[in-house]
């Protein structure tokens, strides 16, 4: 029978109890403003949990370029999705006048999915693509209004192998439609900490890179592709440079993997 060590536990059994006590405070304080203020209150609130989920955790962050997340201003947020801890690391690092887009899973965790319906966040539907584009273009509009950040994980789900995947283009199409800038959020070894299928998260530290947003107004369906390729290149290129820095170099023309195995810094 596999054994868990005792203090790994323990650090997630509070992580939980303060999300279960938490959570329901969040829904009620927006329910109660009838969610008016929901994009006032979001960040705050998201970093509270994210960040404290993250200190019981005994994860820390480490950041470059977190001043970018204070700018209110439309705009689409993109992150590479490897790990369950980078739900914590995005609430820690919640975007002024954020907002999400989840997969449709999440309704189904308890506390999570009405937190996250109060807070004005969405689901997506993943496995009906025409829907989920008709979701994601529902967003445009109020992203340029209300000077929205949304974010997105263009991989569309969490790596099995910690490698990067291939990007889907549902946030290239809305950025398509409206031609908002683009921000490369590069989460370098949450795998590490906590690889797929991995019930308890390993302490440490998670290196989180975000790059100066790129204008989207020459996209067009011609080059739709191509640029969400480049894009992609991008976390390849960064994510090998984390690599190298490691000491773990690898083909920067391939995805890059760190293992469980690797020393934390």
């Amino acid at each position: 029978m596999k054994t868990f060590p005792p203090i790994l536990v323990f650090r997630l059994i509070l992580c939980i109890l303060f999300s279960v006590c938490y959570l329901p405070l969040v829904a009620i304080i927006n329910l109660a403003t009838f969610r008016l203020f929901t994009l006032s209150f979001t960040s705050p609130l998201s970093r509270i949990w994210g960040r404290g989920c993250l200190f019981f955790l005994g994860i820390k962050l480490n950041v470059e370029n977190k001043e970018i997340m204070n700018q209110r201003e439309p705009r689409i947020l993109l992150f590479n999705h490897t790990s369950t801890l980078d739900i914590f690391v995005m609430g820690s690092l919640f975007a002024v006048g954020g907002t999400a887009i989840g997969k449709k899973e999440l309704a189904y965790i308890p506390f999570l999915n009405v937190t996250w319906w109060a807070m004005g966040f969405s689901f997506l539907d993943r496995k009906n693509h025409e829907k989920g584009i008709v979701q994601l273009n529902a967003f445009c509009d109020e992203l340029i209004s209300k000077k929205m950040t949304i974010m997105i994980a263009p991989e569309g789900t969490r790596s099995r192998t910690g490698e990067l995947q291939k990007f889907k283009m549902g946030a290239f199409q809305v950025a398509l439609r409206t031609k908002v800038p683009m921000v490369p959020m590069v989460i370098c070894n949450a795998a590490e900490l906590m690889p797929y299928k991995n019930f308890l998260p390993r302490p440490g530290t998670i290196d989180v890179k975000i790059l100066p947003a790129f204008q989207t107004d020459d996209l067009c369906y011609e080059n739709l592709r191509q640029k969400t390729k480049e894009v992609r290149d991008i976390y390849v290129k960064e994510l090998h440079l984390y690599a190298e820095k490691r000491g773990f170099d690898k083909n920067p023309s391939e995805s890059v993997t760190l293992p469980s195995s690797l020393p934390l810094p």
